[in-house]
């Protein structure tokens, strides 16, 4: 069964937030979305390793970046950063949600993976934009 074609989001500067860790954190998600997408493309027998690799991508990309950056957390307004944070643990708990839907073969996994890592790491990059930019007009 092949998913419709998603458009390709490849990184470029307007994703840029001005923190060189946070960019790379961002730029890293934007790759796995793009391996999940070639993966669409791909036979469906190779779906199983493909989805388990980017499965073990997305782990490691949570625990590598478990915490906020510094310069994020100077920000003053404590609801915008806490929002921020929880996008963070909403993230954290759709990739254990991924795992389990990998484990039980759920046939919609890879749609919902492409769907879902697009969908958050724009919305996340957003708000990292939002929040920096408050900071740096504070100073």
């Amino acid at each position: 069964m092949a998913f419709p074609k998603i458009i390709k989001r490849s990184w470029n500067d307007a994703y840029i937030v001005g923190i060189s860790s946070v960019d790379k954190q961002h730029e890293e998600l934007f790759n796995i979305h793009d391996e999940i997408r070639d993966l669409s493309d791909t036979r469906v027998e190779n779906h199983k390793e493909g989805l388990r690799i980017i499965l073990e991508k997305l782990e490691k990309h949570v625990e590598k970046y478990a915490s906020v950056a510094p310069e994020l957390l100077e920000h003053k307004n404590q609801a915008e950063l806490n929002k921020y944070v929880s996008s963070y643990q909403d993230f954290i708990r759709k990739i254990d949600e991924l795992g389990h839907a990998y484990t039980y073969r759920n046939a919609f996994l890879l749609h919902d993976m492409q769907d879902f890592v697009k969908k958050w790491t724009i919305s996340h990059i957003m708000q990292a934009k939002i929040i920096y930019k408050q900071i740096k007009s504070n100073k």
